[in-house]
């Protein structure tokens, strides 16, 4: 059951999606951090997380920020975020809020190097 409602999550994020986008988005959101906070963080935060992981969803999804708008001479550039949560000032809050940083490191893969004594 979600934690945050489409009322919650519009009071953060100015969107023109429905409700129905937004109730979509949280389903997602309930599920990771379920599944990787759920237990260890109070259930406050995790309600914070789920909500500005949901907002976060819907500007990746829904509402992809442009790169620059041009209007006749002038031209205004916006910075570019990064991949995953750095995606959207709302990911970036996900990781600030999330103190495991377990959000923070979904989809990154473990390396691991194996020496040999010797090739002969």
């Amino acid at each position: 059951m979600a934690r945050t409602t489409a009322a919650e999550v519009q009071q953060i994020i100015d969107t023109e999606v429905s409700t129905t986008i937004i109730d979509v988005m949280i389903t997602p959101a309930n599920l990771v951090v379920t599944s990787e906070l759920g237990g260890e963080l109070s259930s406050a935060l995790l309600t914070e997380i789920e909500k500005w992981l949901a907002a976060h969803l819907i500007k990746m999804s829904w509402e992809k920020d442009k790169e620059s708008v041009k209007i006749g001479e002038a031209e205004e550039k916006y910075a570019k975020l990064g991949l995953n949560l750095d995606g959207s000032t709302y990911g970036q809050t996900v990781k600030l809020l999330d103190t495991t940083g377990k959000l923070a490191n979904l989809g990154k893969k473990e390396a691991s190097i194996t020496a040999v004594e010797s090739f002969e």
